[in-house]
């Protein structure tokens, strides 16, 4: 729980900053924050917490056992970066960034 909580208030200030930094703008849109403290809470905080805690351990378990975590490391950024992100990750940012712009 801890740690969606800290990845919502992350998610939750890292778009308030883009708003009102980045973009310059004079007030926050509360609903585009919202949904991006809503994917931080759940999606990094709770999905992606039991992917790379839960799963990772268990798809690769074997190879950290034997090789070590530096054995394993190699496998595990394979399964992130082309597995979880372009099939899940991505369409799911993408789809409530396409919420918040209509």
């Amino acid at each position: 729980a801890t740690g969606a909580v800290t990845a919502g208030v992350q998610t939750t200030c890292a778009d308030a900053f883009a708003q009102l930094v980045v973009e310059k703008r004079e007030k926050i849109d509360w609903r585009r924050n919202a949904i991006f403290t809503g994917f931080g809470l759940f999606y990094v905080g709770g999905f992606q917490y039991y992917l790379y805690s839960v799963k990772f351990k268990q798809w690769c378990g074997s190879i950290t056992q034997s090789f070590g975590h530096r054995g394993a490391a190699p496998v595990k950024t394979f399964i992130d970066q082309f597995l979880h992100v372009p099939t899940i990750y991505f369409p799911t940012f993408y789809t409530l960034k396409a919420v918040v712009e209509g």
